[in-house]
Formats: structure tokens, C-alpha cells, sequence
């Protein structure tokens, strides 16, 4: 966001495009305004069309409360208190279902309620059986299953009469199957991994079991559900935050197309800059034109028409170097790469929203 914020407006913009809403925000500092866009991007997985109601199991033995625990209090390594580790694949099955049953991408997701290992074999992702698979696919379409979750976690405690201060690095390792009623082995299988560092003082805390233990159990569950959540994004569409440049100017026109571009008529302003194209000779005035040319054309889903303009302003403002900025350039440059990403992005999220849409 601009430092030198003037002036703030914000709305909702549906293109004709189905599952792209923007919602946007300006900001102004003289003639360079920002925005900032939230377009749709596609899943890392994707589901065949007819694959629309879910089942998340959690498939993951309980790993033992000391490995992959490392805790130090005062140089001294210590094993007690031993952490309940049973609740993190459960935080992260919960947190998974959650987070995909908001999309409403899919028409049901559900879960089972049970956990389906007694195994103490904690580092084997074991595949689901054949018979519980042609018992869920009585009534379900899929099936995406927690298979494992592997904890490491580094402690050290320093503690005195005042106070304690505790350093804590977990790690978080989950790997995933998915299956889907018309084939015999994973439509695929695949590990996701996270981190979550923590540094505090406390005073007048003297409970090395609040350190020791609550602590690295508190963190150890907030990794759970984050990176439940981080597993949800491989199998929905989600929105991403992209930054849009607008270059105004000074002339009754320019400020006229500014004001249409901020009451969402972006066809209106588009058809004053290209007036003002037309008629200017310095690259680095075509440049911005150019710019606001391709902004508007992408806020009409017109992709490939918001590339070509956006690759006319990368080369006027090349040609007219003398007068643009560094962070011009790289504004152009990151804009042109979001827009070939975009269009290459669009056939895969039509093809994974597929009927559902």
C-alpha cells in the first residue's frame, strides 16, 4: 500500500467469469494510485467433475510423547512431562474439513468420527483398506485421508528466581491419500510440511511444566490446525491478494477515466485512455495509459486484451527508461507475469469447478 495514503475507496466486482469476485481497494499519492485485486486461483489437485461429496478420515497412528521431543531447561535435556501428541492429527482432520466445507466447492464433505489405526507403527503411512473403501463408496464420491503426521520439536528453557524465557522450533510433517470410488489405487499421494518458530519471557513464572509442557502443546496444536488448513488449499480453488497499478493525470479527461475506473465503469475508462493513447508521443505517458488500458481490461476478464496492452506499456515504458522509475518497471513486470499466470491458470479452474459450477 502506498505510504502517502490520500484517499481510500473500496467495492465488489463480479466478472462475467463464474467463481472471480474482486474486492478491491485504492489508494492514492499524486498521480500513482494502488488497488488491490483477489483473484482466483486454482487447486494443486484436481478432482474429476463427478467427484462431489467427500469423506476426511483420519488414518494416522498416535505418535509417542517423546519422539521427536527435544526439550532443554537450564543445559539440562529433560523427557517428563511427556506431551499428548493424540489431539494433533485430529486438530489438523478437523481443521481440513473446516476449511473445505467454506469453499462449498464440493456438494457435501463429512467426516469420520473415528480414527482408523490402534497400531503403534506412528511412522508408516499405511493405505486404507479395500473393504472400508467400498463401504464409503456406497455413499460417497471420495475420500481424503490423514494418513500421517510427523511432530518435531526443539525446546530450550532458560529460568531463573525472575524469569523464564523458552525458545520453541516445531516442525509438522502431514502426508495425505486420495481416493475416489472408481479406481483402485490414490488418485494421488503427497506430504505437506510447516514450521512454527515461538520466543517469549515470561516474569514471575516459575512452572516448568507451563514451559515444559502446556506450552510446546499449545504450539504443537496451533501447527496442527495451520497446517490442516495449508492442506485444504491443494484440493479447492482459493483467492490470492495481487497489487494493480492506476496512473492518473492532471487534464480534465485523465481525472474523468480515474473517476469512472473508481465507480467500477471500467469499459467507460478504458475508452478514455485509449483517447488519450492515441494522442500522446512520450513512451513514458503511453506507458501508464497502457498500463490503465490493460488494469481495465482485466477488471473486464478480458485476459488476453489486458496482456497485449500490459506488453505495450512493459516496451514504452523501455523506451521512455529516462523518465520512469525502478519500481515502475518492476510494477510492469510483475503485472505481466500475473496476467500470463492468469490466463494460464483459467482453463485448469474451469475444468475443476466443472459441473459444480
Amino acid at each position: 500500500m502506498n505510504k502517502c495514503l490520500t484517499d481510500i475507496m473500496g467495492w465488489r466486482v463480479k466478472p462475467a467469469m463464474t467463481g472471480l469476485i474482486f474486492i478491491i481497494f485504492l489508494s492514492s499519492c499524486a498521480s500513482t494510485h494502488q488497488m488491490t485485486i483477489e483473484v482466483q486461483e486454482p487447486a494443486n489437485i484436481t478432482f474429476p467433475a463427478d467427484i462431489n461429496t467427500l469423506l476426511v478420515v483420519n488414518n494416522a497412528a498416535k505418535q509417542p510423547g517423546h519422539s521427536g521431543i527435544t526439550r532443554t531447561y537450564n543445559g539440562t535435556v529433560v523427557k517428563d512431562p511427556e506431551l499428548d501428541l493424540d489431539s494433533a492429527a485430529w486438530i489438523s482432520t478437523f481443521s481440513l474439513l473446516s476449511r473445505i466445507k467454506e469453499t462449498q466447492f464440493f456438494e457435501e464433505v463429512s467426516l469420520c468420527a473415528e480414527a482408523l489405526r490402534e497400531d503403534d507403527e506412528w511412522l508408516v503411512a499405511a493405505p486404507l483398506s479395500k473393504k472400508f473403501r467400498e463401504e464409503i463408496f456406497e455413499t460417497q464420491d471420495g475420500i481424503i485421508s490423514i494418513d500421517r503426521l510427523l511432530i518435531n520439536l526443539d525446546e530450550l528453557v532458560t529460568a531463573n528466581d525472575i524469569k523464564q524465557s523458552a525458545g520453541v522450533r516445531v516442525e509438522a510433517k502431514l502426508t495425505c491419500s486420495i481416493y475416489v470410488y472408481d479406481r483402485e489405487k490414490p488418485l494421488t499421494a503427497f506430504t505437506v510440511s510447516d514450521t512454527l518458530v515461538f520466543s517469549e519471557i515470561f516474569y514471575e513464572n516459575k512452572d516448568s511444566v507451563g514451559v515444559l509442557k502446556y506450552l510446546p502443546e499449545y504450539l504443537i496444536d496451533e501447527l496442527a490446525y495451520s497446517i490442516g488448513e495449508k492442506l485444504a488449499y491443494y484440493f479447492t480453488p482459493s483467492w490470492t491478494l495481487k497489487d494493480r497499478t492506476l496512473y492518473s493525470g492532471s487534464n480534465a479527461r485523465l481525472q474523468e477515466a480515474f473517476s469512472f475506473a473508481r465507480a467500477g465503469k471500467w469499459d467507460r475508462a478504458e475508452t478514455v485512455w485509449k483517447n488519450e493513447y492515441d494522442q500522446k508521443s512520450k513512451p513514458s505517458d503511453q506507458g501508464k495509459l497502457a498500463n490503465n488500458i490493460a488494469v481495465a481490461n482485466e477488471m473486464q476478464d478480458k485476459l488476453e486484451i489486458a496482456l497485449q496492452w500490459a506488453l505495450s506499456a512493459k516496451e514504452n515504458f523501455k523506451a521512455g527508461s529516462s523518465n520512469i522509475t525502478a519500481g515502475e518497471l518492476l510494477q510492469i513486470n510483475t503485472y505481466v507475469n500475473d496476467l500470463q499466470k492468469r490466463i494460464q491458470d483459467n482453463p485448469l479452474l474451469d475444468l475443476q469447478w466443472g459441473e459444480r459450477n
